[in-house]
């Protein structure tokens, strides 16, 4: 601000220079045009460039000296263009001629009309300014207030006009270029130390930032020569049409630029040898919009000081309100500082007391919106081109709390940042429901009530580092670290141990309808995105809960690179045996393909069982080892689930089930196996246990369906076969199981439905029932029967399997009636 003020004075110490010699000239010569070069050279020697008077000049004599001088400039000192550093088309300068005899400085209207002032910095940083004489108030010694007060003084001018001027300055070592265009002013009568009228306008136009405006301001001003100072009282300042950047036609005017308006007031003094600037009460009101987004920023300071001395400026008590909407968002606040300081020489702006408040809404949460606080001390040291924000304290209702710290280099180039993140313990549940945002019915009604983390950060360029997480969220660990190299494309590597979670928990309520195919997108253009991602990284669990099923100790290794996703491998401890997993997939955006190959070795059944239905019905032994090999193609899981083909093999020990045999397995069926049995005579009691003998079987995939031909459970009362098949993408099963008893029957049953959820059910039509071994052990003792007793034998017949239908007829069977009709018919 000191530099531009003297800038200034220079300038109109020159114009007045040009006029009072001019004048000095006109009254002693007769026609001041035939000594032009005269008075060019007394120009010169009082500025330091070389003048031109390219119009006429008219004098005056009487009552008022002067006269009105036509085209005259300023040329450029050595080093700069040849086009003048200033010009003006017309300069009126009339001083009354009674006080001017008597000393005393007295003038009509100063008018300057088309002037034109161009202000260069070359590329070694020199100014073409530079070279301009000093004022006669910068010429006076130093201790020329002490000796008696300052010899220069303002002269009384009754008003000054100036004229569609012209001011450009260009810095060519920051190709920079601002110009102030169409200038316009006008004063009331100025008066030394009295107050008078000031009223400007003119057009801006700025290449850094690239912006256009047109401003206008209107003032009570007073000039203090003898105090180096000058009052702007109730400025009012007007900033329209302001276009960022600027636009050439409407349609880009909507598109891209940001227009708006703004307007400042306040009370303003400028003392260039003492305090420097003070402001109080200042009001800065700001209105843009850009497309959809508009905005309203209203700023207040108590008083601001610029201290020229030492290069500092403080604002005191400084508040900001801002009103920002777009058609997604609706934000609102408010901006408070004890105390802001700018220190020019050292390069620092440092912000005491920064407090922000607002609230957040419609992009959140529609209805509702989300209050939150910031407050912080930011340091910036421009000159080092650094920024650090200590004591940063974020919080979000009462319920979300983080506290941390950041330091940034390299603000203007490739700017760093490193700091640390810390969370205090809070509930993400009630936090959401705060905010207006329903959470979806997860099955476990428990989960996020509690939320904490620490980390460190650094982001450099394009990578982001966070090397030591440590997060907690419902009584979960997380520890690790992540880094990216960058994000697009992502070049990233992980490690993350996790102490124990229950994925089950934060998984979606089941619903008894069956999924919305039609909702599920086009996954192609999502999975392009890893064409050119590059991550690694491992992840460790001590204990996994998923769908019910605990694994321990699970480490994945997992890789992404050149459009494919490898986890080689997945291992876990299962149920007293292990699991080993690799899958392979190739994310393409027609299609992608994936091979999969997991083995579970040594699993105890019952101990699965018991964690997944809360009993354990094995007794005995359990042990099973299950291994598959599936690869497929398509645009979607589910189409590549239904192209799979491949292969797999179980193997079994033996086990025995307790608590159910198998004419208990026909009865859940809701088939009256038992009470059949007793009503024909031939029920018998069976241990109520099943002991299955070992088995070893393998099976086929193809086009999605796993097939299994005849496999048969053996057990110490029958044998159980089954056949059929289980469709992989919708994961329903399809089959027939015939359950044979020894000596007594062999039952028909269809298993179909979900694998989750089967149903089973019995074909009561094809049950055979076994009698006739007990009454026929031989022809000779079905011959002794039939003498001694033929009528029971005949009994005996009828019941047997080829006479079964007609004791259906003759008295059904208990328990179906609702089928009474189909086995009659049968």
């Amino acid at each position: 601000m000191k530099s531009t003020l003297k800038i200034t004075l220079w300038i109109a110490g020159g114009l007045f220079t040009v006029s009072v010699v001019a004048l000095v000239l006109i009254v002693i010569m007769v026609d001041p045009n035939d000594y032009k070069n005269v008075i060019e050279g007394l120009i010169e020697e009082k500025t330091g460039l070389p003048a031109n008077i390219e119009g006429d000049i008219d004098s005056t004599l009487f009552p008022w000296i002067g006269g009105v001088i036509g085209a005259v400039s300023l040329g450029n000192p050595e080093g700069f263009d040849d086009k003048p550093m200033i010009r003006a088309e017309r300069i009126k300068v009339l001083l009354k001629l009674w006080p001017l005899l008597n000393g005393v400085l007295k003038a009509d209207d100063i008018i300057l009309e088309n002037a034109e002032i161009v202000l260069v910095r070359n590329k070694e940083g020199r100014g073409n300014w530079e070279t301009l004489k000093k004022t006669p108030s910068e010429e006076q010694p130093e201790n020329a207030e002490s000796a008696g007060g300052s010899s220069f003084h303002f002269p009384k001018i009754e008003g000054l006009i100036v004229k569609n001027a012209r001011i450009i300055f260009e810095d060519r070592r920051d190709e920079r270029r601002y110009e102030l265009s169409d200038v316009r002013i006008e004063t009331g009568e100025i008066d030394e130390s009295k107050p008078f009228s000031v009223d400007l306008s003119m057009n801006v136009d700025s290449n850094a930032p690239p912006l256009s405006a047109h401003l206008s301001c209107a003032a009570e001003a007073a000039v203090y020569p003898a105090e180096h100072r000058v009052s702007l009282e109730g400025a009012k300042i007007s900033i329209d049409d302001i276009e960022y950047p600027p636009a050439t036609n409407s349609t880009r005017r909507k598109a891209s630029s940001l227009t708006g308006k703004t307007d400042i007031s306040g009370n303003c003094e400028i003392n260039w040898s003492g305090p420097g600037i003070q402001v109080k009460a200042l009001t800065i009101d700001l209105e843009g919009r850009k497309g959809d987004f508009s905005g309203v920023i209203a700023v207040q300071s108590e008083k601001i000081v610029e201290k020229t001395s030492g290069g500092v400026t403080k604002l005191s008590d400084l508040t900001v309100n801002a009103d920002l909407k777009t058609n997604k968002l609706d934000l609102n606040l408010d901006v408070s500082s004890s105390d802001v300081t700018a220190d020019r020489t050292k390069g620092i702006v440092k912000i005491l007391g920064l407090d922000i408040a607002g609230d957040v809404g419609a992009g959140l949460a529609p209805g509702e919106k989300t209050s939150f606080n910031l407050t912080a001390e930011p340091v910036w040291r421009w000159k080092e081109d650094t920024l650090s924000v200590q004591n940063i304290k974020v919080t979000l209702y009462s319920e979300f709390e983080a506290t941390g710290r950041l330091e940034g280099k390299n603000l203007s180039s490739k700017a760093s940042w490193t700091g640390n993140l810390s969370v205090a313990e809070c509930s993400p549940r009630r936090l959401v429901q705060n905010m207006g945002v329903a959470l979806p019915e997860l099955r476990g009604s428990d989960v996020l009530q509690s939320f904490f983390a620490d980390m460190g950060f650094s982001y450099e360029g394009e990578g982001l580092s966070l090397p030591d997480i440590d997060i907690g969220v419902d009584g979960s660990r997380i520890n690790g670290s992540i880094r990216a190299e960058r994000f697009n494309p992502v070049n990233a590597d992980f490690h993350l141990d996790i102490d124990k979670i229950d994925l089950n928990r934060y998984l979606p309520q089941k619903r008894d309808e069956p999924p919305d195919q039609t909702k599920n997108g086009d996954s192609g253009k999502t999975l392009e995105s890893f064409k050119n991602a590059k991550i690694a990284g491992d992840l460790h669990a001590g204990r996994l809960t998923v769908y019910d099923a605990d694994l321990n100790d699970v480490t994945v290794k997992l890789s992404v690179q050149n459009g494919r996703i490898k986890i080689d491998p997945i291992t876990a401890d299962f149920y007293g045996g292990g699991v080993k997993s690799v899958l392979s997939a190739g994310l393409y955006e027609e299609t992608s393909d994936m091979d999969v190959t997991c083995r579970f070795s040594d699993v105890n059944i019952g101990r699965l069982v018991k964690a997944l239905s809360k009993q354990n019905p094995i007794k005995k032994g359990g042990r099973v080892d299950l291994s598959f090999q599936l690869a497929g193609k398509g645009r979607k899981a589910r189409d590549i689930l239904q192209d799979a083909d491949g292969k797999g093999s179980i193997e079994t020990e033996e086990m025995t089930i307790k608590g159910l045999n198998i004419p208990g397995l026909i009865e859940l069926t809701g088939y009256p196996f038992r009470s059949l049995l007793q009503k024909l005579g031939v029920s018998r009691e069976l241990p109520d246990q099943m002991t299955i003998k070992p088995v070893s079987a393998d099976f086929q995939v193809k086009k999605g369906s796993l097939a299994a031909k005849e496999l048969v459970l053996k057990t110490d009362d029958g044998v159980i076969t089954f056949d059929g098949d289980l469709h992989l993408p919708s994961m329903t099963i399809d089959g027939e199981l015939k359950v044979v008893i020894n000596d007594l029957a062999a039952i028909p049953m269809t298993i179909t439905g979900s694998v989750a959820s089967p149903k089973l059910s019995t074909n009561t039509a094809g049950v055979i029932l076994n009698t006739a071994s007990e009454a026929a052990a031989s022809p000779i003792e079905l011959g002794k029967d039939i003498i001694t007793d033929p009528e029971e034998t005949g009994k005996k017949i009828l019941k047997a399997p080829w006479g079964i239908g007609a004791e259906f007829i003759k008295e059904g069977i208990p328990g179906v009636e609702e089928n009474s009709n189909e086995n009659k018919s049968q």
